[in-house]
């Protein structure tokens, strides 16, 4: 977890969903730069990082490039010029007493690919540093002894990367096992930067993570300390193992390219187990019958650090905290089954700027269980006296696609009612030939500064929902056309509520189950037809009942109108 100065103040902004701020920098290879801020930054960057293959899977040693996808407004930036260029981000959030927080780095990241998306903006996919050690070491015909110190050395001058730690830091990681000494080297095949690193990373039993300022860092897990508490009412959805997932053994491969799994005498035969990934072939190559006693050698503190130290797989989304990261363990809290707090491993983390983050802790349930997902991850486990104490409700938008003008317009209105104060998602996607200016608004105060867009985007923003009535709009100001646009507001034990209009500046006819405009009295320059009249759906509008108006700029048409006269 990253610490920062003003941690109290900023962990109660987030618990209070207020305002988040992102911005940054992208290094081009020049060395010249351009800032990143709200302005540029759309598409609400998504970051994902991870120590694990999948879900159900638990790996020590393991190695994955993370990912940035954003998409940035620009016009005179070539792919060219930003294919290979460094990418920075950094989060601050509005605290309780009207100030920003200090900023929380999120990463160091390569631009590996910058497509158009629109004549104004490309969409951007960067991996962190991880990525540069897929670069050769160098000749596959190397054989006899090396030190640690001379491998790292190679390897932070081929791949250009930095190393977090020091020899004396690699080291302190276990005692028993000194990365100053000698070791017997023998490569069966070209060798990279990669395998190397993960080699060392299966003598020290770390994972390897790029760092926040992007050097790259071998990891113990934290499983002793969790570094923060998670409530049932801060996250929305879970599904977590009601057994915990505990480490039995590990495999490693023996001088015969065999897959040999070695058990850990304090645990029990039934429980779950981990394998250090392998190629069949390992670095270290020692001749002679003390092959496996030497490798248990290395695998001996690994044993005595997992042992009896358990943790719920699953996963759960989460409204969301920048500072945690992978290797983390925090505690779930809420009536899962009966019981008070759950342990959770962070072994993926997918966080999103004003969106959910997803945080996934790996392992297999025992087999023969039953997992039993639940909305607020308060009623989640393998027990079948689980109780779910919280739904997720959709309210979803009523949409107005057409016409834009240089005055704000509804692309978008819902309205809801919560019985009690709860965290919910104001989440759209929409389409606009061209570009055009987009507000979102709660009971009329804009939860987000107005941003520029273009093509299609997907927004999804996190928002304090009070115990009352509410409605919640989004205008959109353009030259174009919105050709598309859906979405919702959905959160915990909300009630969609229909959205009424004064019937008195229509005038209108009925018949038995439908209704016909005949005449608007109104005063709007932008005039949104109504889907019902009398208590009737409205069908048709009659000759003349709009036309003669030489006030309206626009008429918006319900799908349900079948007759134009």
């Amino acid at each position: 977890m990253y610490h920062i100065q003003d941690e109290q103040e900023f962990r109660e902004a987030l618990l209070h969903q207020n305002l988040q701020h992102i911005s940054g920098t992208i290094l081009f290879k020049d060395g010249t730069s351009v800032a990143l801020n709200d302005s540029n930054l759309l598409g609400f960057p998504r970051i994902d990082t991870r120590i694990i293959t999948d879900s159900e899977t638990f790996n020590i040693s393991e190695m994955y490039i993370g990912t940035l996808e954003f998409e940035f407004l620009t016009t005179n930036i070539s792919e060219t010029q930003l294919l290979g260029a460094e990418v920075s981000l950094q989060v601050q959030v509005d605290l309780d007493s009207g100030q920003r927080s200090w900023p929380v780095p999120m990463g160091v990241w390569d631009i590996v690919s910058a497509p158009v998306l629109t004549d104004k903006s490309r969409k951007i996919t960067a991996y962190d540093h991880i990525a540069r050690l897929a670069a050769p070491l160098g000749d596959s015909s190397a054989s006899g002894t090396i030190w640690f110190s001379q491998v790292i050395t190679r390897i932070r001058n081929i791949a250009g990367i930095t190393f977090s730690q020091s020899f004396d830091d690699l080291n302190a990681l276990d005692p028993d096992i000194q990365v100053s000494e000698i070791y017997p080297v023998s490569y069966h095949y070209a060798p990279t930067c990669w395998l190397e690193v993960q080699y060392i990373a299966q003598y020290l039993g770390c994972y390897v993570v790029a760092t926040r300022d992007g050097k790259i860092e071998f990891r113990r897990y934290n499983l002793d300390t969790p570094v923060k508490t998670i409530t049932a009412d801060e996250r929305f959805n879970a599904q977590v193992g009601g057994e915990a997932f505990f480490v039995r053994g590990f495999g490693y491969t023996d001088k015969y390219g065999r897959t040999v799994e070695s058990l850990a005498p304090q645990m029990t035969e039934n429980e779950a187990k981990i394998y250090i990934p392998q190629e069949n072939v390992f670095a270290i190559d020692v001749v002679g019958d003390n092959y496996e006693s030497y490798y248990l050698s290395l695998l001996r503190p690994l044993k005595d650090e997992f042992a009896m130290k358990g943790w719920y797989p699953g996963y759960i989304d989460y409204y969301g905290d920048p500072t945690l990261d992978v290797g983390d363990t925090v505690l779930l809290t809420g009536g899962v089954a009966g019981q008070g707090l759950r342990k959770f491993l962070i072994c993926q983390n997918s966080w999103q700027f004003r969106a959910p983050q997803t945080l996934v802790s790996g392992g297999a349930p025992r087999v023969g269980d039953t997992i039993i997902a639940s909305s607020s991850g308060s009623g989640n486990g393998v027990y079948t006296n689980t109780t779910i104490t919280k739904n997720i409700i959709l309210a979803q938008f009523k949409t107005y696609k057409g016409m834009l003008f240089d005055i704000p317009r509804t692309a978008a209105k819902c309205k809801f009612a919560a019985s009690e104060q709860t965290a919910g998602f104001i989440t759209f996607t929409m389409t606009l030939l061209g570009s055009g200016s987009v507000d979102i608004l709660l009971d009329n105060i804009p939860l987000y500064p107005s941003f520029e867009c273009s093509g299609t985007i997907s927004v999804t923003l996190p928002t304090m929902i009070n115990g009352s009535s509410h409605t919640a709009e989004i205008l959109i100001t353009g030259t174009d056309e919105l050709s598309a646009i859906q979405g919702s507001v959905w959160s915990q034990d909300i009630s969609p509520i229909a959205i009424t209009i004064d019937e008195s500046d229509w005038e209108y006819e009925t018949d038995v189950q439908s209704s016909t405009i005949t005449g608007y009295t109104g005063s709007d320059s932008l005039l949104y037809v109504p889907d019902m009249l009398g208590l009737r759906k409205v069908i048709a509008i009659g000759e003349g009942a709009i036309a003669d108006n030489t006030d309206i700029l626009a008429v918006y048409i319900p799908d349900g109108v079948e007759t134009i006269e």
